[in-house]
């Protein structure tokens, strides 16, 4: 019996640590579009001078929520972003189009790159 009850501890015990490790891994995979929204999100409160705690509370959220929110661990669901929009007194375009613009601008610098990179393979193609 008490060969069973350690067996079932330690399985109980590997299975903890491999969910604390998807977990930290999910984490540490943010995403980029999410981290550029929580950074607007900041931007915003900021701007008009709200506290973490009072933009949780006016959208009924906890401030562990907005803290994840602006670190770009959690996704906003379109519901509460509308809600956070209203809050900051911000169309939902307004609030995305200087994202838009910083995306347009990577992928114009990306574009610029292939652009020279393919330049110079047919300079050293008609070389040979």
């Amino acid at each position: 019996m008490l060969i069973f009850e350690s067996l079932h501890l330690l399985i109980v015990s590997a299975s903890w640590v491999a969910h604390q490790v998807r977990r930290r891994r999910k984490v540490i995979e943010v995403n980029l579009i999410d981290q550029d929204v929580g950074e607007r999100l900041r931007a915003l409160r900021f701007q008009h001078r709200i506290s973490i705690g009072e933009l949780a509370s006016r959208a009924r959220l906890s401030p562990e929520q907005i803290v994840c929110f602006e670190n770009g661990e959690l996704r906003i669901d379109a519901r509460i972003m509308l809600r956070l929009c209203k809050i900051l007194d911000i169309r939902p375009i307004e609030f995305f189009a200087p994202l838009y613009a910083k995306q347009a601008t990577k992928n114009q610098v990306k574009r610029r790159h292939t652009d020279k990179a393919a330049e110079r393979s047919s300079r050293n193609h008609a070389a040979l």
